[in-house]
């Protein structure tokens, strides 16, 4: 806020005030030093002037006071200077105001896009740490699908996301895998990701670490903290249990 600075001894005080208000001005909204310098040494030299300045004849040739002062002064004389001292307040204040306008639309902006990458980022850890199912081979005429307790032929194929390296796949022995889901007998993964499959459905399990072999790993080919990768298919259903 601009300061008053009163001399209540020169007759030229409230025009020096309006020149020192018109110096703050600059300093402060525009951040124009070169104007606000130029305003205060304008003012010093009305300061200096023993008489009341009148009309803008008063001031030729003081020192300090270029064409562009020179105009200010002289709206100031025809004007009043209650007028222009409100106009100048006023655009004072809106300046102000769309400057701190601009300022809080950029840092919002800042905060918005952090948020958005804050929020990206949650999402893919989350993503990481859900089990995806996708399926590669749906059959149509489905008479039964695996339930908890059912005895399961599988074929599979066993890659780590990272680096798409293949630790392990019943294709390679010829025979499907079988055993009992939902007893614990495999991974979690599998034991959640191959319910409701029918005979000669194929699927894509990924499977994140929390439903795989966790931070130990398993032996030299699954290291600790792994993403896997499974492509299965349901060669056979047994009914098994189905009370467990």
């Amino acid at each position: 806020m601009a300061t008053k600075r009163k001399l209540p001894d020169n007759p030229n005080s409230e025009l020096v005030d309006f020149l020192h208000e018109l110096a703050d001005y600059e300093k402060n909204v525009s951040r124009l030093i070169h104007k606000y310098n130029a305003y205060r040494k304008a003012a010093s030299s009305i300061a200096k002037v023993d008489h009341k300045i009148e009309t803008i004849k008063d001031i030729k040739g003081l020192e300090g006071i270029g064409k562009k002062i020179e105009a200010k002064i002289e709206q100031y004389l025809s004007t009043g200077k209650i007028q222009k001292l409100e106009t100048n307040r006023g655009d004072a204040t809106g300046a102000s105001i769309n400057e701190l306008t601009r300022i809080m639309e950029k840092k919002m902006s800042k905060y918005l896009i952090i948020l958005a990458l804050l929020f990206m980022i949650i999402v893919n850890i989350l993503a990481e740490d859900k089990l995806q199912i996708g399926i590669k081979k749906k059959v149509e005429n489905c008479d039964r699908k695996s339930k908890k307790g059912d005895r399961l032929h599988m074929h599979y194929t066993g890659t780590l996301k990272s680096n798409g390296k293949k630790f392990d796949s019943s294709l390679d022995r010829g025979e499907p895998f079988v055993f009992t889901i939902g007893t614990g007998q495999v991974i979690k993964g599998w034991d959640q990701g191959l319910l409701n499959m029918c005979e000669g459905e194929q699927r894509k399990l990924v499977i994140p670490p929390s439903l795989g072999y966790g931070d130990r790993g398993a032996g030299n080919d699954i290291p600790g903290g792994a993403t896997l990768v499974f492509e299965v298919e349901l060669v056979k259903i047994e009914r098994g249990n189905n009370d467990l």
